[in-house]
């Protein structure tokens, strides 16, 4: 049987007023060059093209994965948080943002320019972490909430999460860190050296990565059993917490 594959960018997937070329449109203006998140903010230009190549590749995934509208829900819901978060922040040093993003962001305002390197790498690896464990479970559960509104029913929550978890999504994520990887600046030995031993180590630091992801599917499963929403928000809008 030939492997289904769906056409994502023409689909009406959406119950809050996107269609998934709006989303897809969206998502390519913001995340496709890293001078489109620059406009938001040049410090946070390492985490944003990682950003884009991990968004990138769950885009092809939800061509051929058994149920699409989940899986672009999530894209959606979670870069809104992303931009919730960090990006509609970011330039306006009064602004509150939420505690998990809290050294992320600290790290990459240490300097008034653009912060060296290892600095920069060291923010981008709190900004994965502040995004797969905490802003995860939150869009786990809107994204819930979206399907809901749209069907009148629960979605399959053990499909959901069989979409989330898996040899596939590993081989997603190593696939989108070597991209990044290659993208950062032009190949040459070295380069292909640092890219050869990403792929390498992934089975030292993808378990790490997924034990974080996996702890963000519980909280949210904690939080739709419990009926309580996550609420991340800083304390001047916690008020206004919801998935509506």
């Amino acid at each position: 049987m030939a492997e289904q594959k769906h056409d994502v960018a023409n689909s009406p997937m959406f119950a809050d007023g996107f269609g998934a070329q709006q989303v897809l449109a969206r998502l390519d203006a913001c995340a496709s060059s890293e001078a489109a998140f620059e406009m938001a903010s040049k410090k946070h230009a390492l985490f944003s093209r990682l950003y884009y190549f991990t968004t990138r590749q769950w885009l092809n995934y939800a061509q051929n994965c058994v149920d699409p509208e989940l899986v672009l829900l999530m894209v959606e819901h979670f870069f809104e948080l992303y931009e919730d978060y960090v990006l509609n922040t970011s330039d306006r040093s009064n602004s509150p943002y939420a505690h998990h993003w809290h050294i992320h962001v600290k790290l990459l305002s240490h300097q008034d320019h653009k912060p060296a390197m290892a600095l920069r790498g060291i923010a981008l690896f709190f900004g994965i972490r502040a995004h797969t464990r905490f802003d995860l479970a939150e869009a786990i559960c809107r994204s819930r909430a979206s399907y809901i509104r749209r069907h009148g029913k629960e979605p399959d929550m053990t499909l959901f999460r069989s979409l989330l978890f898996g040899k596939e999504v590993n081989r997603l994520f190593r696939d989108a860190s070597l991209d990044f990887i290659a993208s950062s600046s032009p190949p040459n030995a070295r380069n292909t050296s640092v890219i050869k031993l990403a792929a390498l180590t992934s089975w030292m630091w993808m378990p790490l990565f997924q034990s974080a992801r996996r702890a963000a599917w519980r909280e949210a499963i904690n939080s739709i059993t419990l009926g309580k929403v996550i609420c991340r928000s800083p304390p001047q809008s916690a008020a206004g917490c919801s998935y509506d």
